[in-house]
């Protein structure tokens, strides 16, 4: 069914489906209006990437300084995947809070 759902979407970024039509066939499908709408608007979201150049600064290195909580735990269990649709190398460092805001203001 969800694939069904996307194929309407893509078609509607395609211009091969107007918004009319595209409602239509996921009421058909027994979709809900929201629901449609969200996939529609993630199938643009999807167009307007599709256009991003990932590789623009390849070989460039980037800096983080981070100070220790959960998102930054996060952003660096997922840095190799930035990191291979980038190309870009990424050094990092981990303060205390106390530290880190003192560090940022140095920098």
């Amino acid at each position: 069914m969800y694939s069904r759902i996307q194929d309407l979407a893509n078609a509607v970024v395609r211009r091969q489906l107007d918004r009319r039509n595209f409602l239509r066939r996921a009421g058909q499908l027994g979709i809900g209006a929201s629901a449609a709408t969200y996939f529609l608007n993630r199938a643009q979201s999807t167009a307007l990437a599709a256009d991003f150049d990932w590789q623009k600064h390849k070989g460039t290195t980037v800096k983080l300084l981070l100070n220790k909580h959960p998102y930054a735990d996060a952003m660096i269990a997922n840095l190799e995947t930035f990191k291979s649709m980038t190309g870009m190398e990424v050094t990092y460092d981990v303060f205390p809070e106390d530290v880190y805001f003192d560090k940022v203001t140095a920098a």
